[in-house]
């Protein structure tokens, strides 16, 4: 995956980019994830077009704000218009994960006119829900006093031994080896520790758009991984309320099903190019 870098608006935007034509498909990461999460996938998306995955802000290798304001859904949206400004992309295929789906319903609504169809994937129209904010907020001032290194070690430290961590999550470190734990620390350690703070809340506190969804007039994508239980409930929602969406549940898959059943995603996803080009 070869980095390029563009300015948009005031940051430096990181992104990978593989094929050509005249329609692009963009990708979008989740919280504490970075481009890297479709490392696995990206060749052969880049195979059937043009196929651009960035770093959000405050992610990977893009800018990091130090002030509080400047990360919100808003900013992030503005973020995804200036990114297809800048690449001279007038129409895209969106993809967001987890809350880079967030991002991308809101996309949606407030620029429909930017969207050939959208994919939204382990994600939910309404704040987080199943949460235990203690926990997350302890995880925010561990970043924020000790830095990302430190966060990650102890997090990797409880997903070993956390009794309701997914089966698809345990085989694929089984599979992956040393692999597995260098894919985690690599998005953590390339995360800014105020945008950790600062985005965790805003995931949890975003005012829902789950009354807007009925405004979506693009072919949709749902596609869950079958052993995220956080997010099948609001993938049912998504499902219901978007006018004609599609809904996958990607069978051996949790949280990142492009990594823990490839074929299967990658098969949901062509199906769903196919059929809005």
């Amino acid at each position: 995956m070869k980095l390029e870098q563009i300015r948009v608006r005031d940051l430096e935007v990181a992104y990978t980019e593989e094929g050509e034509g005249a329609q692009a498909f963009v990708l979008l990461h989740g919280y504490s994830g970075c481009r890297h999460d479709f490392e696995p996938v990206i060749a052969e998306l880049g195979n059937w077009g043009r196929t651009i995955v960035p770093d959000l802000r405050g992610h990977g290798q893009t800018s990091r704000p130090q002030e509080s304001s400047r990360y919100s859904f808003e900013e992030l949206v503005h973020d995804v218009r200036g990114l297809l400004d800048a690449l001279g992309i007038e129409r895209c295929d969106l993809l967001g994960h987890s809350m880079g789906g967030m991002v991308a319903l809101r996309f949606a609504l407030d620029h429909p006119e930017r969207l050939r169809s959208l994919v939204l994937m382990n994600t939910t129209p309404r704040g987080l829900e199943g949460i235990d904010r203690e926990s997350f907020a302890r995880a925010w001032a561990v970043a924020r006093s000790a830095g990302m290194v430190t966060l990650q070690r102890a997090l990797q430290s409880h997903l070993a031994s956390d009794p309701s961590r997914a089966a698809a999550d345990e085989r694929c470190e089984a599979e992956w080896g040393e692999r597995y734990w260098n894919h985690h620390r690599r998005r953590f350690h390339s995360m800014d520790p105020e945008a950790y703070a600062h985005l965790g809340p805003v995931m949890l506190d975003s005012p829902p758009v789950t009354d807007r969804l009925g405004e979506i007039g693009v072919p949709t994508l749902v596609i869950v991984g079958e052993e995220d239980k956080p997010f099948l409930a609001a993938s049912d929602l998504l499902e219901e309320r978007i006018p004609g969406a599609v809904r996958v549940t990607v069978p051996e898959a949790a949280h990142q099903p492009q990594r823990e059943n490839r074929e299967s995603w990658l098969a949901a996803i062509r199906a769903h190019l196919t059929r809005a080009r």
